[in-house]
């Protein structure tokens, strides 16, 4: 079911075809537009924006809807005291609430303005394709019946439209019956056989979620209140290093796609044979696998042209060499970051720790302007920092 699902999701295109081998960018969001399904608002589809409760059911809605269904006729009496029939989801919610797929909030209540969470999203779509799911657990149910996302997004976290568009292209591959047709099939029966092997072919078009965050990191807050100067340092240090890594791996949203090193090279070298990445870090503690422990110091690092990250280490519990070898890079668009318009790069590396074949990966989140590398965050065992180009 997962392999039918990503073959669902990285094929799933427009009525007209792509020609073969032709790549083409496109939303979840517009591969429902495209279906039929969503018709978005007069402002697009504003995938940017976080959805609530209400705008949810609405949307979902059009997964429940068969070609040839009559039309719901809601009830002249409210069920939910926060949603009148004057309001413009009155009948979407009561809908929703008549097959089953929504209880409310409890107490009477939709919460029609709320903010839609990722568990409730879940729950939803997982309820409208006919699926029982447990809410406590719903984002871990979800990802086993093939219900997800690509980001690795809380259960309460408040989700996008794109994220919400995201998790009803994957609702649409699963399968519904004894014979495993799949739910996209079973929604629009009509579509042809053509389409329908075109939509199951090697991938040709590219999905993606524009408010898609592939790396979850949090900073780490100054958690050390002893008496140990030392191990105060490394606690406050690590909270502003890691601070400002955190500011970096915020640009890293939405399409990405494979880079050759080389010409990552060249543009973050400003044509020269390496690049130096000289950064501070910091790393802390309480209850580490050997214990309490802080430590803190800087890398004088380099990223060379044949794909060697390498530097010495120096730090107040003794100094030690890293390098590290370049794997791949990819790309992300072009973002904005104070004032400079930058292009950001993943650079995922292997770093050998030296007990045989044992190795970790070692990562660069690398901002590139028009005159190299404006800004980096490397991520690793010993610490995580931030070099800023002076």
């Amino acid at each position: 079911m997962l392999l039918t699902a990503v073959l669902l999701l990285m094929s799933m295109g427009t009525a007209a075809y792509a020609a073969e081998g032709e790549a083409k960018s496109m939303t979840h969001g517009e591969v429902l537009v495209e279906l039929g399904l969503i018709n978005g608002t007069n402002e697009g589809l504003q995938e940017d924006r976080e959805i609530n409760r209400a705008q949810m059911i609405a949307i979902v809605n059009r997964l429940s809807e068969r070609e040839g269904d009559k039309p719901f006729a809601p009830p002249a009496v409210p069920t939910f005291s926060d949603v009148p029939k004057t309001h413009w989801a009155y009948a979407d919610i009561e809908k929703a609430y008549a097959n089953g797929v929504t209880t409310g909030i409890g107490q009477g209540k939709f919460g029609v303005g709320n903010k839609i969470t990722h568990q409730q999203a879940v729950t939803l779509l997982a309820r409208t394709a006919g699926y029982e799911i447990d809410y406590a657990n719903a984002v871990e149910e979800g990802w086993e019946l093939g219900i997800w996302l690509d980001a690795d997004k809380p259960a309460t976290a408040n989700l996008y439209r794109s994220d919400v568009f995201e998790l009803m292209v994957s609702t649409l591959a699963l399968s519904i019956d004894e014979e495993e047709e799949l739910y996209f099939f079973h929604l629009i029966p009509s579509i042809s056989q053509e389409h329908r092997d075109w939509l199951m072919s090697d991938a040709n078009i590219y999905l993606y979620n524009p408010m898609m965050q592939d790396f979850v990191y949090e900073p780490i807050a100054d958690s050390y209140s002893g008496d140990d100067e030392g191990y105060a340092e490394a606690s406050r240090r690590q909270f502003v290093y890691t601070t400002e890594v955190a500011k970096v791996l915020e640009l890293y949203k939405g399409a990405r796609e494979e880079a050759a090193f080389d010409a990552f090279f060249k543009r973050a070298s400003g044509g020269k044979t390496s690049i130096a990445l000289p950064y501070e870090w910091s790393s802390f503690e309480l209850d580490g696998e050997w214990g309490e422990f802080g430590y803190y110091g800087s890398t004088r690092a380099e990223l060379t042209a044949d794909g060697v990250f390498a530097g010495t280490i120096e730090a107040t519990e003794g100094n030690d060499y890293l390098e590290a070898e370049t794997l791949s890079v990819w790309q992300y668009g072009t973002v904005t970051v104070d004032g400079k318009k930058v292009t950001p790069y993943y650079v995922l590396m292997e770093l050998p720790l030296g007990f045989e074949d044992d190795f970790e990966f070692y990562e660069l989140f690398v901002l590139v302007d028009d005159q190299g590398v404006y800004k980096a965050a490397a991520v690793g065992s010993h610490g995580d920092g931030v070099y800023v180009r002076k």
